[in-house]
């Protein structure tokens, strides 16, 4: 069981970064290669996650970044 000075705790520790997309902040986001002319992998939030990959044949999921 974790107390709440232990969550506060928990959540300093959390690492976030920014998605390529929106430029939200999050501790969860997806490695992804969506456009066929740029070869770097690039971090997107799930929302956008949908949003790129809809009838996209370069798309190519790369794994998954956790804070």
């Amino acid at each position: 069981m974790v107390n709440s000075s232990q969550r506060i705790f928990y959540s300093i520790l959390m690492r976030k970064k920014d998605c390529e997309r929106c430029k939200n902040s999050f501790s969860k986001l997806y490695r992804v290669r969506y456009i066929k002319s740029v070869k770097n992998w690039v971090f997107i939030c799930e929302s956008c996650v949908p949003e790129v990959k809809q009838d996209n044949k370069f798309y190519k999921y790369g794994g998954t970044w956790k804070g």
